[in-house]
């Protein structure tokens, strides 16, 4: 929501729409001025009958429903789910002067955002991350019909030409996070046990284990650490048969899933000393974007150590030694102990972080950046 309250600040209206609502909005998110949600509630017999029904009077949205289940056969269920939603909600747009469509996620988010640019003849771009350009959902298509692709990582740009065969107007803007105009000033008491946080969902590709084993390395050499688990998923159980097996259990506190406003308040007031992402590369979409969560720690002046999954490599260029071989526990302990070891190269770690998202990663910048590709 960070860019899109760029967006809103540089003046323009949005209309924002969920494509799978549940349950009620989130308690720490208010609609900001400036935003028209519109809510289609999930699949329901009542939602295709009208959807169906509205799709009969909507010759351009039947026809690119038809032309992207002939460009993605594998993903008909998928993209044809989504038709009679996006029937209703053309006909709740319609009258309203939109004068561009953009979807985030070129998954079903875009497979909507290119029915919704033919039914109401406005030009649409979407934004892509990364497990959604290996999926590979009409890609091709979409890229054709698009006046430009956003990607948040260079990887995804340079794989998406070779997932989709063939280049479109490819653009590279780094998704960006409200960056907080002051932050509490860096410090680190060498003689306290260091706090260390993992946000990431319990599952194996985050590689949990890497960091598990990273800390029982530190504690074998006489340097003790605390980890703080954020996050939920299918490993939980598996993790904490593992920190028993390494003899952490008093060292590692699973917190389950925590709001947005809850983590960055964390930052905030420096609740922790460290955030690391220990993610595996697997290839092929099975490795780790740009974490958002790192991101936002550095925002806040904390420093981040990760593995070079994915484009981990890309926010941590040239950072202080910040980043560790995927999947190997001796370098990210190593890298662990290097930010940590002295208040010296704490502060120099943080500092740098910060400076490191301060520009590139700032939303305002991203969203002027978006915005002027828009041309709108």
């Amino acid at each position: 929501m960070d860019e899109i309250d760029g967006i809103i600040d540089l003046g323009y209206e949005v209309v924002l729409c969920p494509i799978k609502p549940s349950g009620q909005i989130r308690s720490d998110w208010k609609v900001p001025d400036g935003v028209r949600l519109e809510v289609i509630q999930p699949h329901s017999l009542e939602v295709f009958t009208k959807g169906i029904l509205g799709l009969l009077s909507m010759p351009k949205l039947l026809q690119a429903s038809l032309r992207m289940t002939l460009a993605s056969p594998r993903h008909t269920v998928k993209n044809l789910s989504i038709v009679p939603k996006c029937a209703l909600l053309a006909s709740a747009l319609r009258g309203t002067d939109i004068q561009h469509v953009h979807a985030y996620w070129a998954s079903v988010p875009a497979s909507m955002g290119l029915l919704l640019s033919a039914q109401l003849r406005a030009p649409w771009s979407f934004t892509a991350h990364r497990w959604d350009i290996y999926e590979n959902n009409a890609l091709n298509l979409k890229i054709s019909k698009a006046l430009f692709v956003r990607f948040i990582s260079l990887r995804g740009l340079a794989d998406a030409r070779q997932v989709a065969g063939r280049s479109g107007e490819f653009v590279y803007v780094p998704l960006g996070v409200a960056i907080p105009n002051e932050v509490s000033k860096p410090t680190l008491d060498v003689s306290n046990v260091p706090l260390l946080a993992v946000v990431a969902n319990l599952i194996p590709l985050k590689g949990h284990w890497v960091l598990f084993n990273a800390m029982s390395l530190l504690r074998d050499g006489g340097f003790r650490t605390n980890l703080f688990v954020i996050g939920d998923g299918p490993e939980m159980a598996p993790l904490q048969g593992l920190a028993d097996e390494l003899g952490l259990t008093e060292c590692i506190t699973f917190m389950g899933q925590l709001s947005r406003s809850d983590l960055l308040r964390m930052y905030r007031v420096r609740a922790v000393d460290l955030v690391v992402s220990s993610s595996l590369e697997r290839g092929f979409g099975q490795h780790e974007g740009v974490p958002i969560a790192l991101v936002e720690a550095m925002s806040f002046a904390i420093p981040v150590v990760a593995t070079d999954s994915g484009s981990c490599g890309e926010l941590l260029d040239g950072g202080h030694h910040l980043l560790a071989k995927s999947g190997d526990a001796e370098d990210l302990a190593r890298k662990i102990l290097r930010v940590l070891a002295s208040e010296r190269a704490y502060v120099e770690a943080s500092n740098w972080c910060r400076a490191r998202v301060l520009v590139e990663w700032n939303s305002q910048r991203s969203a002027g950046a978006l915005m002027k590709m828009v041309g709108v």
